[in-house]
């Protein structure tokens, strides 16, 4: 199963995922993130039952991580339609939590370069990042 993904999020659709993102998403730590951020942990759930939805009627489920990545293609486009600064805010912080689970720093630059179709600039990501 494919999912099509909105051409403004395949940047940073596709650089999360070659970052890992899916594991980071079956993780306790997202989970734990989730408990503390009930917007987003609604609409990652929304998200899943959708594609859990999916794979069964179409019956190309090829595992977990499929469905993953598949969730996490509609939960980019659930989140967008919040409009474009709670878009920020929210994905800003999942990268950050998920950062933080791999030791590793979030690299704003990377994050600016995937974002440019979604024309955020950078200096709106840095505030937006330092706000949180």
């Amino acid at each position: 199963m494919k999912l099509e993904i909105r051409k403004d999020l395949r940047g940073i659709y596709n650089y999360l995922l070659s970052e890992k993102i899916d594991n980071y998403l079956l993780s306790k730590e997202f989970k734990e993130f989730c408990d503390k951020n009930i917007e987003i942990k609604d609409i990652w759930k929304e998200s899943e039952n959708y594609s859990n939805n999916m794979s069964f009627l179409l019956y190309s489920f090829r595992g977990k991580g499929e469905l993953i990545d598949i969730s996490f293609g509609i939960f980019l486009e659930k989140l967008l339609s919040l409009g474009k600064e709670k878009f920020l805010e929210f994905i800003l912080n999942i990268t950050k939590d998920f950062f933080n689970s791999k030791n590793k720093e979030v690299n704003l630059t990377d994050i600016h370069k995937n974002f440019k179709s979604l024309n955020y600039t950078y200096e709106e990501i840095v505030e937006c990042y330092n706000k949180l």
